[in-house]
């Protein structure tokens, strides 16, 4: 299982309930991978920012935000 602030690899768990299965892109910010809902058993996408975003990240204003999808 990764640990905190890497990015996690197929097959670890996260909080118990979702297993990743692959990743789907890179970009400059983050990674977004494929994961199982273990108990639905549904696909969703889950993006995780990378180290060095969240270390810049302090510097960010307040007012930002983000969105998300479940959908993959």
């Amino acid at each position: 299982m990764s640990t905190a602030g890497e990015i996690p690899k197929p097959g670890d768990v996260l909080a118990g309930k979702y297993r990743i299965e692959r990743a789907i892109a890179e970009g400059g910010m983050g990674v977004v991978v494929e994961a199982t809902h273990l108990q639905l058993e549904e696909r969703v996408a889950i993006k995780f920012l990378k180290p060095e975003v969240l270390a810049a990240g302090a510097a960010q204003p307040s007012g930002a935000s983000s969105s998300s999808s479940t959908e993959v």
